[in-house]
């Protein structure tokens, strides 16, 4: 049997109910543990490896820094976990994180913590980390460029919605970080979503995980809910953020997984109908958020967000 424990629930799957393979590690994935040894590994100070090569001037904007903040993953994840422990449940966004500590107190941790920093979590081999690092990132810009479209009341934060695609990845890095044979990349099935997939595996979805971690971080509910309920989007409206997210997601699985999910069969007339946008302009937004994305990742627009 395979145990899945989270925070107030223990999920359980027979043999009989798990796709056939062979674990060739645990056969228990226990989501506190995981949190803790998580949040153990990429501490603030650890997660600065990534800006080894970068010394960020007192003095910076806060629009300058707050762009070069979200060039990367891990480090937006710790800015935003870092105000929410000042202010529980409160920081949405890393502009309001950065109007809150200033800027001078956020330049300072990198300039000082980057020198010793290293990723002694990062098991994930450098082809993983990249797609990941590519999935969370196209679907941040593909998120906040759904919202921008449908957003016809300008009530709905387009840096949240950026936030909320970068952040919904996070749960795919645990699982494969400690439980690798347990991730959906290593048991595709054609024609069938990857959190379909994980659920079949663990009883829960990477999203799932997601929403548990950050909300052991005190973000707020604003950014876990569509993350947490994303797999029900069709079903559900969570959040008004949820149906922008779940489209990014789905456009960003044939970003990064081409071989697995062609983009003719992912955005269809339902998806269209679903967030209320013309599939045509949708495929505009795919190939708009493509070339952001590789642009951003080779660094020819590092302070776009």
């Amino acid at each position: 049997m395979i145990i899945v424990h989270m925070k107030n629930s223990i999920y359980k799957l027979t043999k009989s109910q798990v796709p056939a393979f062979e674990f060739k590690g645990t056969s228990m994935i226990d989501i506190n543990s995981i949190i803790d040894r998580f949040n153990n590994d990429f501490s603030y100070n650890k997660a600065m490896d990534s800006l080894n090569s970068v010394n960020i001037a007192h003095g910076t904007s806060h629009d300058e820094l707050a762009g070069f903040v979200m060039r990367e993953q891990i480090v937006s994840f710790q800015v935003l976990k870092f105000a929410n422990d000042m202010r529980p449940g409160k920081v949405s966004s890393i502009s309001s994180a950065i109007n809150m500590l200033g800027s001078n107190l956020i330049v300072e941790k990198f300039n000082t913590d980057r020198k010793a920093a290293e990723h002694k979590a990062c098991y994930l081999n450098a082809f993983e980390r990249l797609n990941y690092q590519k999935q969370s990132l196209f679907c941040a810009k593909a998120t906040k460029a759904l919202t921008k479209i449908i957003d016809k009341s300008g009530k709905l934060n387009h840096e949240t919605a950026f936030l909320i695609g970068l952040l919904s990845t996070i749960g795919n890095i645990l699982i494969l970080s400690f439980h690798p044979e347990m991730h959906y990349s290593k048991h595709f099935v054609p024609h069938k979503y990857p959190w379909d997939i994980q659920k079949n595996i663990t009883s829960v979805d990477q999203y799932e995980v997601a929403a548990e971690l950050l909300s052991s971080w005190n973000i707020p509910k604003e950014i876990t809910l569509p993350i947490k309920h994303l797999s029900q989007a069709r079903n559900i409206d969570a959040s008004p953020y949820i149906k922008q997210l779940f489209v990014g997601t789905l456009m960003s699985l044939t970003f990064v997984y081409a071989e697995h999910f062609n983009l003719e069969n992912i955005l269809d007339e339902s998806i269209a109908k679903l967030i209320g946008i013309p599939l045509l302009d949708l495929q505009h937004i795919y190939k708009d958020c493509a070339k952001l994305t590789v642009d951003h990742l080779s660094k020819q627009i590092p302070t776009s967000f």
